[in-house]
């Protein structure tokens, strides 16, 4: 093994525990997430699509790709678990159920991308439909946003209290 992948595995690993413990701890409520996540995701999908066409088979790719987005999305919100403390601060915290939907957004994303390889392309054709990963993760962020700002008022009202702090602080 050499010292790239080794580093490369350490990374990741890294990361994967850091993820892990965010989504298993309360974090306070930031416009990250909300707002700025779904814009990265969005950004980079479109900027990485392939020009200047989509081939028909991206396509149908990414439709599904994103339907399966929209449900981990809507189902991220619904085991999140939003609560104020007592000095007013809104928190959430996704749980394992909340890290399990990752896992199984992941899964199917590698399946997705398995059953379109095309005849005569060696590996995973991941570097030609990075645009459909960005896009998948915009829209889950941005489904589990809108879903959990109907359903509890008040993380937007701690968003637009966030806004106007940092207006009133220029």
């Amino acid at each position: 093994m050499n010292t790239q992948t080794l580093t490369m595995i350490i990374i990741v690993g890294l990361v994967l525990i850091w993820a892990i413990v965010r989504q298993i701890l309360p974090r306070k409520v930031s416009r990250f997430p909300f707002i700025i996540l779904p814009i990265i995701g969005v950004y980079e999908a479109v900027k990485s699509m392939p020009q200047p066409v989509i081939p028909a088979h991206q396509l149908l790719e990414a439709a599904i790709a994103l339907s399966i987005s929209v449900v981990i999305g809507f189902l991220q919100a619904h085991v999140t678990t939003v609560y104020t403390e007592s000095d007013g601060q809104v928190y959430m915290r996704g749980g394992w159920l909340y890290l399990g939907l990752w896992i199984l957004l992941i899964a199917s994303r590698v399946v997705t991308d398995i059953a379109f390889q095309q005849p005569g392309q060696p590996g995973s054709s991941f570097a030609g439909v990075g645009w459909i990963l960005w896009a998948d993760l915009a829209v889950v962020w941005g489904i589990r946003g809108i879903v959990l700002c109907v359903k509890h008022p008040e993380i937007r009202s701690q968003l637009s209290q966030g806004r106007r702090r940092q207006r009133d602080a220029y």
